[in-house]
């Protein structure tokens, strides 16, 4: 049930890092920033593919995220529009404020802690994404919006044993599952390489207790940033073009 959630949230030492690591008090999340409710569970059980999700209900119709602010700040709204049009300048997909034709649209809040998402496509009106205090970074706000267009965790792939050094002494116990695995069956990461720069990767402290590395790479390319990306790597670019087969 715990692999089926994927939301990041961590703030780590270092000044590049913004994601902040912490449990809300009034949402389930996994992975730190994912809320996944339990009929789109079922779905991600039994789909193949998990890093991006291929189920065709989940996604959002004709690659475009429709959304409405609730009560956020005038600063932290032109923010969220700066970071959206670096995706949409990279991509095809398009994010549009307001509600899409079945009535359904992200509701963006600032007023409560942490930074998260549901994850995919919910056909509901107002599924909820919040951008809370400490979140206020491009590459938080895209990282929450492709949790929302269906998007889930790099370090949690089947193959991130063969690229990640993982020291789970250093992350309280009851928050270890938020370093679960999926198996090669749950998750394809669309032909590409394990990607270090990726917008949806955890940085090395995410979720330390001690303030020790959690995670330390193992084959990191010249070049490339584990968990820092402020912007979307190449790959993420490939993998959002070819969810929402727009090649």
């Amino acid at each position: 049930m715990k692999t089926f959630l994927v939301v990041a949230l961590f703030i780590a030492a270092s000044s590049a890092v913004r994601l902040p690591v912490l449990k809300t008090k009034n949402h389930d999340l996994i992975e730190g920033d994912m809320i996944i409710p339990p009929e789109v569970r079922e779905i991600l059980r039994n789909q193949d593919s998990r890093n991006g999700v291929t189920n065709l209900w989940l996604r959002w119709p004709e690659a475009t995220i429709h959304y409405l602010f609730d009560g956020v700040s005038a600063s932290n709204q032109a923010l969220i529009v700066q970071s959206l049009a670096k995706v949409e300048e990279a991509t095809c997909m398009r994010f549009i404020q307001g509600v899409n034709s079945e009535g359904n649209y992200v509701r963006v809040t600032d007023n409560e802690e942490g930074c998260w998402s549901y994850v995919g496509y919910l056909h509901k009106p107002g599924q909820q994404l919040n951008i809370g205090y400490g979140c206020e970074w491009e590459g938080t706000i895209i990282h929450e919006f492709l949790h929302a267009a269906g998007f889930q965790h790099q370090q949690c792939s089947y193959e991130r044993d063969d690229f990640v050094e993982l020291f789970l002494e250093n992350v309280e116990p009851d928050m270890r599952f938020n370093f679960d695995k999926y198996t090669e069956a749950e998750v394809t990461n669309f032909g590409t390489r394990y990607d270090y720069d990726s917008i949806m990767h955890y940085d090395a402290y995410a979720f330390s207790m001690n303030g020790k590395k959690v995670m330390v790479p193992k084959l990191l390319p010249e070049g490339e940033n584990m968990g820092l990306a402020e912007e979307l790597s190449p790959t993420d670019i490939y993998k959002i073009e070819a969810m929402y087969n727009c090649h």
